[in-house]
């Protein structure tokens, strides 16, 4: 089971009041107004990496302190050398590997990450933006031990390292659009970014659910664990166009620099001619997974939750009706068992143009997709099938 009520990123927090702070009331911006914050508190010790990349700030006592074993006797704690390895991991996967820029320069040519007691705002870390343009310096926050069992998904220095490849990556972000507007598309693909450096552990497991509990909500719906669990898109980009797909669409932000942020943005940067190409296949990789994963769809397909069906289960006919948003999906379900002769699947949407739609045939070991071009959809012989799933998606907005 997975808990979404644990801790994520509070990068997006801190973005979206400072976006929003000329409408706060004066109490409000009171209680806030820690997030106009420069530098956290002087730590009371630090060191920088032999890369020369990173200075971590950490303190030796108190509140924020970090655990004292030092067991490679080289004077510093070794909750500290671990944050310097999992930065440079960081480094070295997003920017000499994959070709990112490195993020923005505060003027001193060095990353500043402070060690702090995060547990208590149930965050995993946060990236603090040095002013308020669309590209930024920053530092970032990161927890000082990650063990709070009811805070954390993904704990100690498992947990150390997926926010470090997290929270780096919204740093790379700043230097290419760091306007909340797209907060979902900083936050999916941070998420994904895990992954990347770290496969191995998949704290973004934790949040999928909240994507696939809720198809029918948009893409770049940003609410609650929406858009961590949205790094499945990610992943689905990366797998069936190349990891560099993720990147280009980052490049068309910063090229472009938008002063006014619109969807359009993200779909002019995205492969296969824009989210109209991209987004109707990705539903039919959704809805293999869990117990329905097949191979050649995602790689850890049977480790996701499974998309919500609609399930018919009829014997003779079936109705219902359903609210789908732009870059949403829903899945209806037919299971076969029982049924002889055509199946006829009726659709009557709302606006015809803006919906893209998929069926499924699946048997043991084949799957088949129709993209039909009428809103009536027949089937014949049905029972060659174990279930038919209409998928009806909307790809404009």
């Amino acid at each position: 089971p997975y808990h979404l009520d644990r801790a994520t990123c509070g990068t997006m927090a801190i973005m979206g009041l400072r976006s929003n702070w000329g409408r706060l009331s004066p109490a409000t911006k009171t209680s806030f107004s820690f997030l106009l914050q420069q530098r956290p508190p002087t730590r009371n010790a630090s060191v920088t990496s032999s890369s020369g990349h990173f200075k971590i700030h950490y303190n030796t006592s108190g509140l924020h302190a970090v655990a004292l074993t030092d067991n490679d006797g080289n004077s510093i704690p070794d909750y500290v050398d671990e944050t310097i390895a999992a930065f440079e991991d960081s480094w070295v996967k997003q920017i000499d590997e994959l070709g990112y820029n490195p993020p923005p320069s505060d003027g001193d040519g060095v990353y500043d990450i402070y060690i702090s007691s995060l547990g208590t705002q149930s965050v995993y870390g946060l990236t603090w933006p040095l002013g308020s343009d669309t590209i930024l310096p920053s530092y970032i926050e990161v927890d000082n031990n990650f063990t709070d069992a009811n805070v954390y998904f993904t704990q100690g220095l498992d947990g150390l390292k997926v926010t470090a490849a997290h929270e780096f990556f919204h740093a790379i972000q700043f230097g290419y659009y760091a306007d909340f507007n797209a907060a979902w598309w900083q936050e999916m693909t941070a998420t994904w970014m895990e992954d990347v450096v770290y496969p191995e552990i998949n704290d973004f497991y934790a949040y999928v659910p909240s994507r696939m509990n809720d198809p029918e909500a948009s893409l770049d719906f940003f609410s609650g664990a929406l858009p961590f669990g949205g790094a499945v898109f990610s992943h689905y980009v990366e797998q069936v166009y190349g990891i560099e797909a993720i990147r280009n669409v980052w490049a068309t932000l910063l090229s472009r620099s938008p002063q006014n942020y619109s969807l359009n943005e993200i779909d002019s940067g995205m492969p296969s001619g824009g989210f109209s190409g991209v987004f109707p296949r990705y539903t039919v990789w959704n809805y293999l997974t869990g117990t329905r994963g097949r191979p050649n769809y995602y790689s850890e397909a049977t480790e996701l939750s499974a998309v919500k069906i609609r399930d018919l289960g009829v014997s003779g006919s079936g109705t219902g009706s359903v609210s789908i948003d732009h870059l949403g999906a829903t899945y209806v379900r037919v299971g076969t068992s029982g049924l002889s002769g055509g199946l006829r699947g009726n659709f009557t949407f709302s606006d015809t143009n803006a919906f893209t739609f998929v069926v499924l045939l699946i048997k043991a070991n084949q799957v088949e997709l129709l993209w039909p071009q009428s809103t009536t959809v027949v089937v014949p012989n049905v029972n060659r099938f174990d279930e038919v799933v209409f998928i009806p998606t909307v790809t404009a907005f």
